[in-house]
């Protein structure tokens, strides 16, 4: 085959190649067929917390939460130490998440970042990784810390209910 039969080739291929539009300009694209869904109005975002507030009070009185973080705090042994870390991980991850959302909105007056593109934005490309590390080292701290208290169950389902309930008021904001 010669060199001009390439070109030929290549040539009559362009032709019949039909040119598509990207996928983000193509009103048929499926990124535009997903619509992004309202946010719940603030009266069912109050039942919502106000929902997961109650359970989490709730296991808290069943599994006597109080006296179980008195029985870690009493005792000067290594179940302390993880708790303080782990306190200390997820003050962070909320010092993160409130600097995230409402310190940069403010002082430099634009909008809060979307979370949903993270990778793309510079700020949260830096924090959201260092959030997510503080979260998962203070949840399994917290299910150290209190495993031998409320056992196989019962430290799961208190640990989650709180922290689904302090989600659950920050959505509130």
């Amino acid at each position: 085959m010669g060199n001009n039969e390439q070109v030929d080739i290549r040539r009559r291929t362009a032709n019949t190649i039909e040119i598509q539009e990207p996928l983000l300009d193509n009103d048929n694209s499926k990124v535009q067929q997903h619509k992004k869904r309202p946010r719940a109005s603030l009266i069912l975002r109050i039942l919502n917390a106000i929902k997961w507030t109650t359970v989490a009070f709730i296991t808290s009185w069943y599994f006597e939460a109080l006296q179980g973080i008195n029985q870690v705090l009493e005792n000067d042994n290594w179940r302390r130490k993880i708790f303080y870390i782990s306190l200390f991980a997820l003050l962070n991850m909320l010092l993160i998440f409130i600097y995230l959302q409402y310190y940069i909105p403010f002082t430099k007056k634009v909008s809060p970042p979307k979370f949903s593109s993270w990778n793309t934005d510079n700020n949260l490309k830096n924090f959201i990784p260092i959030a997510t590390f503080m979260g998962l080292i203070g949840i399994i701290g917290l299910l150290i810390s209190f495993w031998h208290i409320w056992g196989f169950f019962g430290t799961p389902l208190v640990i989650f209910s709180a922290l689904v309930s302090i989600v659950n008021i920050l959505n509130v904001l």
